[in-house]
């Protein structure tokens, strides 16, 4: 607003910021309701292992215990794990407090928010799709606050204050002084290195052919199309990929429980 206020643009500015703002939120609610399913799979699979041995693994042991029949080296040793882990339900029961405890203080303390934006940076291809997210939207607000009129230095305070990523926002307190203390964007946002190469490459691009806002516009578009087609192929794959984890899981775990089984009712014939 203070943008197309100062540019008499007020209209314009508005029109683009509702439409980037209904953009941004359509994007995050698909991305969340693309990540429920792997999200609820991968709960069942903790909640089977749970009951695996905690459960059944320690009910096998017993019956084992009191025959005399040959296990292969796996299945003493997942029987014993079997064992030990049902016997250390109270540890199990503070470690999950304890991951409870940890993700309220990622998702509610600065601190927390920086652990845990540095974690998914660390992760292959999660971290690419994150560091092009957020270089998406720090484009898109800082074109669409230039293009209404306002200074570069004022509208690099605005999109650190209005920035989501901790990250993001510590960052750019350095590229406001700089830019304040007379370097270039582009300089600036190379030595932070916050945003992916291609934008800094593309803000050099259009502070020397004198068309930044446009510019940052292209830039944001590219990465929208980018974030949405990887979003979509990772989340049509990781689906697949984690049932078959599971399957291998299960089927291995129940070979284990039951060759010896088979093996000495063979014997006994």
């Amino acid at each position: 607003m203070v943008a197309g206020e100062r540019s008499g643009t007020l209209p314009e500015v508005l029109a683009r910021w509702l439409s980037f703002q209904k953009f941004a939120q359509s994007s995050r609610r698909r991305i969340i309701e693309a990540l429920f399913y792997p999200a609820f799979l991968v709960m069942v699979l903790i909640l089977a292992l749970g009951v695996i041995f905690n459960v059944v693994l320690p009910r096998f042991s017993e019956f084992y215990a009191g025959g005399d029949i040959e296990m292969p080296l796996f299945t003493q040793i997942l029987l014993g794990a079997g064992k030990l882990i049902s016997s250390t339900l109270w540890l199990q029961g503070i470690g999950l407090i304890g991951l409870a405890i940890l993700i309220r203080w990622m998702i509610a303390s600065e601190a927390g928010r920086k652990l845990a934006e540095r974690m998914l940076l660390m992760i292959p291809k999660v971290g690419t799709l994150y560091r092009m997210y957020h270089s998406s939207v720090f484009c898109r607000t800082l074109g669409v606050l230039l293009s209404g009129g306002l200074p570069a230095v004022q509208a690099l305070e605005v999109v650190q204050r209005t920035s989501p990523s901790e990250r993001m926002k510590a960052g750019l307190l350095t590229i406001t002084d700089q830019v304040r203390s007379g370097s270039s964007l582009n300089q600036a946002l190379e030595q932070a290195k916050v945003l992916d190469p291609l934008a800094v490459e593309m803000v050099r691009v259009g502070e020397q052919s004198s068309a930044l806002p446009e510019m940052l516009d292209h830039v944001a578009d590219f990465f929208d199309q980018e974030v949405e087609k990887a979003t979509t192929a990772v989340t049509s794959l990781i689906g697949p990929v984690l049932i078959l984890f599971m399957g291998i899981i299960v089927l291995g775990l129940l070979l284990a429980i039951y060759v010896p089984l088979f093996n000495a009712s063979s014997v006994v014939r």
